[in-house]
């Protein structure tokens, strides 16, 4: 038979046991919700971190753009030789330079430059390269360009289809070589070709041949003497 004082001692370690389980289950739920919080902060840090990356990638990465025969075009623009005080050489366009007295009306030596145009698209950056080959004894100046959007541009501020509004057009040494704004300007063949590439300019690094035969992957937009 147990007496009075081993039931008090039995009475004791069940409490002491009960207390444990009560810490112990405590202490589970404790260990969990702290996993829990530790697993739902790191997956909002990855979350944040690739919502990041990919931000900045959109906004980076540039996408080129197929050619458009509408909104892409070529075309010459009168222009005139002016020297300016300090002995600058620039080619104007010649309406401008007579709006402006810069040449009188009559005036009659002009050069038409080329100049690359689009038009409706929003957004964008061109690049271009050129430089001078031979072929078959002949001298070509030959000429690639493309126009880019970024990632950010086409997915999330791409007002293309709404109402063109945005134009432009550019030339320079890359359509002329050193003949560009030159006193000493004499014309050459010249091939225009468009090229959607990205990075452009690393097609700098090929060989004549290999730079010529881009023209097989590419749209000739001109060709004529220059």
């Amino acid at each position: 038979m147990i007496n009075n004082s081993e039931k008090t001692l039995v009475s004791t370690f069940k409490g002491i046991a009960t207390e444990e389980n009560n810490i112990n289950f405590f202490n589970d739920n404790k260990n969990k919700a702290s996993k829990k919080s530790k697993t739902i902060f790191l997956s909002s840090c990855l979350t944040l971190l690739l919502l990041a990356g990919f931000l900045t990638f959109a906004r980076f990465y540039e996408i080129p753009l197929p050619f458009d025969s509408y909104r892409m075009s070529v075309e010459l623009m009168p222009c005139t030789v002016v020297i300016n005080e300090n002995g600058k050489v620039s080619w104007k366009n010649l309406e401008s330079a007579k709006s402006k007295g810069i040449v009188p009306d009559d005036y009659e030596n002009v050069i038409n430059v080329l100049h690359r145009n689009y038009q409706g698209i929003n957004g964008i950056s061109e690049s271009s390269t050129g430089r001078t080959i031979n072929r078959n004894g002949e001298d070509v100046r030959l000429v690639y360009y493309c126009y880019s959007k970024t990632l950010w541009n086409s997915l999330f501020k791409d007002p293309d289809l709404e109402e063109y509004s945005e134009s432009g057009r550019s030339t320079g040494t890359d359509m002329y070589g050193d003949n560009y704004e030159s006193l000493n300007y004499e014309p050459q063949m010249t091939e225009v070709y468009y090229l959607p590439l990205r990075d452009l300019y690393k097609i700098n690094a090929l060989s004549d041949t290999e730079y010529d035969s881009l023209r097989a992957d590419s749209e000739l937009i001109w060709r004529g003497t220059i």
